[in-house]
This record gives structure tokens, sequence and C-alpha cells, in this order.
């Protein structure tokens, strides 16, 4: 004897299992994209391993923009991966973007804590001697940040 389910209770228990299938696909989906996208796990090291000298140009590029807080780190990084980087001007136009949009420093401290610091010009110099080589939605970009950090100083300090 064959056994039909025709009522709406059964009916509704087999959509349910069905989305909660859906639902798996897609949790497992998702976290296979977290791995894929997981730097320490790419580059087969763990948080105190890895390097700003082990990622890619535009890994340290995605670190500038979503995970730099202070100055402090953007000058550590920079002395770090200079030598490696030398010949991408735009990670020293990102952290001088970051330093002018989202500085921790008041403004009154932006001349004796950052302007004067030999780390800082060594960003600059690090722009200017490939500038030629930054398109020019970040040239423009980068400029706006030096003047705004620049802003309402003696040249003649600087």
């Amino acid at each position: 004897m064959d056994i039909y389910r025709d009522s709406r209770i059964a009916n509704h228990f087999d959509r349910v299992k069905e989305l909660a299938a859906e639902v798996e696909n897609y949790e497992n989906k998702i976290v296979e994209q977290h791995r894929y996208l997981d730097i320490n796990r790419a580059k087969g090291k763990n948080y105190v391993q890895i390097s700003f000298n082990d990622l890619t140009v535009q890994e340290n590029l995605n670190y500038i923009k979503f995970n730099l807080k202070t100055s402090n780190q953007a000058f550590e990084m920079f002395e770090i991966i200079k030598d490696k980087m030398e010949n991408h001007p735009e990670i020293p136009a990102s952290i001088v973007q970051k330093l002018a949009l989202r500085s921790n420093l008041r403004s009154e401290d932006i001349n004796a804590k950052l302007l004067q610091r030999f780390e800082y010009k060594n960003i600059l110099r690090g722009i200017s001697k490939n500038i030629d080589m930054l398109d020019n939605k970040n040239l423009v970009d980068t400029v706006f940040a030096i003047g705004k950090l620049h802003r309402k100083h003696n040249y003649a300090e600087i």
C-alpha cells in the first residue's frame, strides 16, 4: 500500500527542510569565501609571524584603508615595506591620504607630532620619487591630502 502525503503540514515540513538545506549551503559558501580572503591562512603564517613584506601591494593597500588606526602604525608599516615596495608610490600615497582624513592628531599637534618627523618626510620622498607612476585620481587625492595636512603652516618650516 502506497502512502500519499497531500496534507499541507507535510508539504510545509518538506519546504522547511529544503530551506534549511539552502541556508546550510549558503553558510558553507560564506565560510569558504572567508577562508579565501583570510591573509594568514593564504600566507601559511599566523598573526604574529606575518609581516607587511609578506603581503602584496593590494593587500597592503587594503590594510591601510581598513585597519590602519594611528600615525605610528603608518610609519612603522612604511619603514618595513619601503625597500620592497619602492616602485609602488600608491602605498605611501595611501598612507598620506589616511593620515590626512583619519588622523588621530588634533590640528594643533599636527606640526609637532607629524610634519616634523623624519618618517613622514621619508613617506613624502617615496611619493615624489615615483610620482609619475600614480594615476590621476590617486595623484589628486594625494595632493589634496598633503594640502590638508600642511594647512596653516609656514612652508619654510617644512
